[in-house]
């Protein structure tokens, strides 16, 4: 990971924290909220303003189950983030 520690990543992505990332020239947000006991992770891909609708989406019991299954989800072109990660830069807001 460029620009951060992949560990501390995990930790805000393992929360529901809000994550501002590049990948290949691409800018994505992602977030986590709980509501009703209903665990709901998202990801835009902000570079695509002309898409409807997240980019990835998952709901589960636990936020930290959220995490992983993004973590482990071929999500770019047939790769996982754990995959892609030793390239993606870690952005501020």
């Amino acid at each position: 990971m460029i620009n951060g520690n992949f560990s501390d990543f995990k930790d805000i992505l393992y929360y529901g924290g809000e994550i501002l990332f590049e990948y290949e020239k691409n800018d994505y947000f992602i977030q986590g909220w709980t509501d009703d006991g209903l665990c709901t992770m998202v990801l835009d891909n902000l570079s695509q303003t002309d898409k409807k609708g997240y980019m990835w989406e998952y709901s589960c019991s636990k936020m930290i189950d959220c995490a992983e299954r993004f973590l482990n989800d071929p999500i770019w072109n047939g790769k996982t983030f754990l995959e892609i990660q030793a390239d993606v830069i870690w952005k501020d807001f």
